[in-house]
């Protein structure tokens, strides 16, 4: 499994269901995926689209 996190939600809309879900509103927790084995992941790092598949 991978997980996936957004450290930085202040710019997120107040509305999207992320929030909801976690009781939380931007900028106050990090928001994270977390993918099972098998799945494809496209990633952007430093210019370059990378893509895993675990």
């Amino acid at each position: 499994m991978v997980a996936f996190c957004h450290l930085d939600t202040s710019k997120w809309n107040p509305g999207h269901p992320a929030f909801e879900v976690l009781h939380t509103r931007p900028g106050a927790t990090p928001v994270c995926h977390f993918m099972p084995y098998g799945n494809l992941a496209f990633i952007k790092t430093k210019g370059i689209t990378a893509s895993l598949a675990s």
